[in-house]
């Protein structure tokens, strides 16, 4: 038994197909092939049925790839303790983020990673939620990072639960009203939603899971809000869009924060005495998190740091 057999069984189980982990690999479809068959021939057990529809892994076979998996994590923690004690760490990290604030987060600490471990290879990708906890759960992603709030909490913890992935929760927020210094409400340190009735709103969402944004405009519908909401999809293009209109931008106050070093006319917070929370959840699967997945978040925890609601509210473990 090679361990190149193992890492092609993980790697057929991984991506659905011989054809599609020949691919990854950079290998060819006939050595796969070959050297599993042997394999088989060698305990003795079917490890893959192969039909119309590509192949699936045994019964039998599941038994054996869970333990393929025992030892190439050995291996590879081997492999990261020599390089320790070489002084160098390589690896790979890939991660997926929901939205620009997500993105951002992913952004500055992969900077953060690569200046401190030139070796470790950072690969990132806007996606959606839903697209985020299926790759996440196939292994094709190793991290993701997408925002929740109370409306949508316990439905996705929900959807982690069912999906057998962890989560850690790197960071709260809120919503603030967004105002440049010629607004008339510069200078507010809060408001209620009354003093927002006379004055045009934007914001950046356009996706359906985002039920705070939804809550707030029908509550201020319900009083008598007759203004534009103005829905851009994007914080960036709402952003300018705030600037050139002088009107107000709903955000997280985390996207406010880290936006403004961005561009030359900034947004000043104002308090909606409302809590509307946010809350951004870092989803993995725990047979993917190896020493670089690790090194990965806590480069975002540091990043985060100052950017907190209050104390830091992790959690972690199987939900």
């Amino acid at each position: 038994m090679q361990l190149t057999q193992l890492e092609y069984l993980i790697a057929v189980e991984k991506y659905g197909s011989i054809s599609k982990a020949a691919r990854e690999l950079y290998t060819s479809q006939s050595s796969i092939s070959t050297s599993i068959r042997t394999l088989e021939m060698e305990l003795g057990v079917e490890l893959l049925r192969r039909g119309p529809k590509g192949v699936h892994v045994t019964e039998a076979g599941q038994e054996i790839l869970e333990n393929a998996k025992i030892v190439s994590r050995c291996v590879e923690d081997m492999k990261t303790v020599r390089e320790r004690v070489n002084g160098t760490i390589r690896g790979n990290v890939t991660a997926g983020g929901d939205g620009y604030c997500c993105m951002n987060i992913l952004g500055a600490t992969a900077v953060d990673v690569r200046e401190r471990y030139p070796e470790i290879q950072v690969s990132l990708k806007r996606s959606s939620q839903k697209l985020i906890l299926s790759e996440v759960s196939d292994g094709s992603m190793d991290l993701g990072l997408f925002q929740v709030n109370q409306f949508n909490d316990k439905y996705v913890r929900t959807k982690l639960e069912y999906s057998q992935l962890e989560c850690r929760e790197i960071l709260k927020s809120h919503l603030v009203a967004g105002v440049n210094s010629g607004h008339p409400l510069y200078g507010r340190e809060q408001v209620t939603l009354e003093d927002l009735m006379p004055y045009e709103i934007t914001t950046g969402f356009a996706r359906a899971e985002d039920l705070i944004y939804w809550s707030l405009f029908c509550e201020m519908r319900r009083r008598g809000y007759t203004k534009p909401i103005t829905c851009l999809g994007d914080v960036a293009v709402s952003r300018f869009y705030a600037v050139q209109r002088n009107c107000i931008q709903l955000m997280p106050r985390v996207a406010l924060d880290m936006t403004n070093p961005v561009f030359a006319v900034p947004l000043y917070p104002v308090e909606i005495d409302q809590r509307y929370e946010l809350k951004y959840l870092m989803v993995f699967r725990e047979d993917s998190i190896g020493q670089v997945q690790k090194l990965f978040m806590d480069a975002a925890d540091r990043y985060l740091e100052p950017y907190q609601d209050g104390e830091r509210g992790a959690e972690k473990g199987a939900l």
